[in-house]
Formats: C-alpha cells, structure tokens, sequence
C-alpha cells in the first residue's frame, strides 16, 4: 500500500524496481557485471567488484582533486583562514593537515560547486557505462546528485548516517532505478572509510525518510539529530564565503572577457589596412632624412661648443711684477 510524505505526495516503495533486472545486452561489452556478479546485485542490493579502475585511470581524478586543494587552499590562506597550505604533501595526509588547522575545511571542499573534467571523464567512462546499462537499460542518464566526499580521521562532519539514496529523490522518481557507484581514490578497508551496506535492505523497496542539507553536511539522519557544533557554524560560514569568493572571481574573469571581445570587435570594425608599399618607401625616406638632420644639428651644436671652448682658453697678458 502506497503511504504518504509530509507535503502529502504519495510515496510507493516500489520493491520491483530493485528487484527485476531490464532486458540484458545482447552483445558482451568490455567491464560488464558476470552472470554471477548481476545475481548477487539483484539479490543482496549490493556488488564489490574489485580494480574495475587501474591507478592509471583514476589518476587524472585524483589531479583533479589536488587542483580542488589548491585552490580552496589558497582561498583560505588569502583570507587569513590558515596559516600554512601543506602544499609539500601528498594529496591524502595534506587535507588531514588542512582539517587540523581549519576544521571544516572538508565540508567545504565536498560543496565546492565545480566538476572538473577528470570527474567528468570517469562519469562518462564506456565500462561504467557497459555496468549502468545492465542495470538500468540502454538509455542512461546521470543524476546531478554527485559527490566528492573527502573523509578525514575522526571528523563527524564528515560522517554518513546509514540512509536509501532514492529516499533523497522526489516521491513521483521512485519508480525509477538510479544506481549509484562509489568509487574510492585509495585502497580501502573496514577501519579507514569504506562503504557499509546492509544485504537484502532493497527488498521492501524505499522505507526510510531523509533530511538533507542541514547543519553544514550533506546527510543528516533526521531534524532531532542535527547538532549545530560551532564547527561546523564556522565551516557553513566559511563555505559560504568561499563560494561567494569564487562567483567574485569568475565575475571579474567573465568581465574581462567582455572588454576584451568589444575591443576585438572595435578593432574589427575598424579593419584597420597596412599601408601601400609606396606609401610605406616614402615615410622610411622621411624618417631617414630627419635622423640625418638630427645627426647634422647635433654635430653643429658639437662644433659650436668646441669652439667657444678655445676662445675662452687664449692666453692673457702677464700681469707687472
């Protein structure tokens, strides 16, 4: 029976979209789900398949990253937030340095509203695909729900309550599969931030509630457990900044580009014509005989000197004894 949200839309659990494969590819393509791998999807909720990425691939993301810290870093520095960048380590320990120094600098980081191309690429990469469209059919679609969610030991900001990813979604999208990859940029494990799944929680379909985007996180389980710490007061407030730093930044940069294209369209609506050669032959001419007349003037002036120099340096009559 389908139940109702707050706002009174309907909200139907809808178990058989997680549980009913779509009609498979007839063709093999390279990075699919095995027969095997595609069962255990549909029948725990969840798969682990292990390198599906080389280092190699994940490397321009991880580039992308680092551009991210530097210029949130900077950002920080300039405005008096930090008082070092860390910028001789490595792109993992440097945002635990960052955190110490400005807690919340990850909640930051996470909202930053830029999605460099190295995201962009892995997005849209043809085994990622190949997997989406065993689970979702040949028409795929990204969601623009994506995150870079930097985790950093021991920072509750950072933590994400157990919750149903389509339970975020608008109640008419539930019927609608949306599968979600998470993809880490180092090896992980049970101690340092992997991701917890609870098997067969797909199976009644959609059945939590979520409140999102409060107290300066993403994922908060529910209004009575949001805490506004002053950390995280500072990191809302400092994220705000940021961004407002940034649209200052990109103005002024969309305003220069501006000035320059009217000048560009200035000079080519003047279309401004080189000279005939002839024309050209008689200005050199002219210069040529002002320089001699210059040079001419000079030495006159020169000899004019000289001249007055030996007059004045002619020997007077000897004074009486």
């Amino acid at each position: 029976m389908a139940s109702k949200t707050e706002d009174g839309d309907m909200m139907s659990p809808c178990p058989e979209t997680y549980l009913t494969p779509p009609p498979q590819p007839n063709v093999k393509k390279h990075g699919q789900l095995t027969d095997e791998q595609l069962k255990l999807f549909y029948d725990e909720g969840f798969v682990v398949v292990r390198d599906f990425f080389t280092p190699e691939e994940l490397q321009p993301v991880r580039d992308a990253i680092a551009y991210l810290m530097d210029d949130l870093a900077d950002r920080m520095f300039q405005a008096g937030l930090i008082k070092n960048k860390h910028e001789n380590a490595n792109l993992f320990e440097r945002l635990i340095l960052l955190e110490k120094e400005y807690p919340g600098i990850s909640v930051i980081l996470h909202k930053t509203p830029k999605l460099p191309q190295g995201f962009r690429d892995l997005w849209a990469h043809d085994r990622l695909l190949n997997v989406m469209e065993q689970l979702v059919g040949p028409e795929i679609a990204g969601h623009p729900n994506w995150n870079l969610r930097p985790k950093t030991p021991q920072n509750q900001q950072m933590d994400v309550p157990w919750h149903q990813d389509n339970a975020y979604f608008a109640p008419e999208l539930l019927g609608t599969f949306v599968g979600t990859a998470w993809i880490p940029f180092l090896d992980v494990n049970a101690g340092n931030g992997c991701m917890q799944m609870v098997k067969y929680g797909h199976r009644k379909g959609v059945t939590a509630k979520h409140v999102c985007c409060m107290g300066g996180t993403c994922d908060d389980e529910a209004p009575e457990d949001v805490s506004f710490t002053k950390s995280r007061q500072v990191a809302l407030q400092a994220m705000k900044e940021a961004i407002k730093e940034t649209k200052k930044s990109e103005d002024a940069a969309k305003e220069k580009r501006k000035k320059k294209d009217e000048l560009f369209k200035q000079q080519k609506k003047q279309k401004i014509q080189p000279l005939p050669l002839d024309v050209l032959k008689e200005v050199e001419a002219a210069r040529t005989r002002e320089l001699e007349m210059k040079t001419q003037l000079k030495q006159q002036k020169l000899e004019t000197k000289a001249s007055q120099a030996v007059k004045r340096r002619k020997i007077k009559p000897a004074r009486a004894v």
